[in-house]
């Protein structure tokens, strides 16, 4: 019984970190608060589009979302091939 309140609060624990990760990554590579979305769902539908990629790009193993994004910028292809293998 110990153990699994262990686990469970080791998960949950997790969870948040990854989170507060994520939200990190959004404010500073994807300048999220500089955006000028801000009425409607728009500013939600953004930042999950933003969450989106960078889920995709962790499952790709990628440690750097930004050097990521410039490595995908040069070439569109790459990103193409990324969302058809996901």
């Amino acid at each position: 019984m110990i153990g699994g309140l262990i686990a469970i609060r080791l998960w949950l624990w997790m969870a948040r970190a990854n989170g507060k990760g994520q939200s990190w990554v959004r404010d500073v590579t994807y300048q999220e608060d500089k955006s000028l979305v801000r009425t409607g769902n728009a500013p939600r539908v953004m930042a999950s589009l933003r969450s989106l990629a960078i889920s995709l790009l962790r499952l790709d193993g990628q440690a750097s979302i930004a050097a990521a994004n410039r490595h995908h910028a040069r070439d569109p292809q790459r990103t193409l091939k990324l969302l058809q293998t996901a």
